[in-house]
């Protein structure tokens, strides 16, 4: 497998951005809501393994606490990689040199930022949801043993 030389990198990120652009306002925006899930539950694996009551501080030091959530974190970005979200931030990029190049129009860059901001906002809102209910109600989502056979 031979790497790819910066020139030809480019030339296949303005390939994807006209692809992206073709696929229409539904994929991005389910794209984007994908990646809104995948980066909150990894920045919520990050809080639930560092943050917590302090007792893994207290045993482990303040230095090492900070480096295994910060190891910890890059789970949401490997989830979304390999599931196909999209992040408005690589939208960007990948949208900016696809409309220099001329293989896009110059209104697709703001149309599609904004259904992908939407999308990775409407998704971390989703999973900031799922959280608070079961913090409000901590057996809502659980099977009770009433209803077991």
């Amino acid at each position: 497998m031979s790497a790819l030389t910066p020139r030809q990198a480019c030339e296949a990120w303005v390939e994807v951005g006209a692809t992206r652009v073709h696929q229409g306002p539904l994929v991005a925006l389910g794209k984007g809501f994908m990646g809104g899930v995948f980066l909150s539950m990894g920045g919520l694996i990050a809080l639930s393994i560092g943050g917590g009551d302090g007792n893994m501080t207290t045993v482990l030091g303040l230095g090492l606490n900070k480096f295994i959530t910060a190891a910890v974190f890059p789970i949401g970005i490997i989830m979304l990689v390999l599931h196909g979200g999209d992040l408005v931030t690589g939208q960007m990029c990948i949208l900016a040199l696809s409309c220099y190049k001329r293989r896009t129009a110059l209104w697709t860059y703001p149309a599609f930022l904004t259904i992908c901001f939407i999308g990775n906002l409407a998704g971390s809102l989703w999973v900031a949801g799922l959280f608070g209910c079961e913090l409000t109600f901590p057996n809502s989502l659980q099977l009770h043993a009433d209803y077991l056979p």
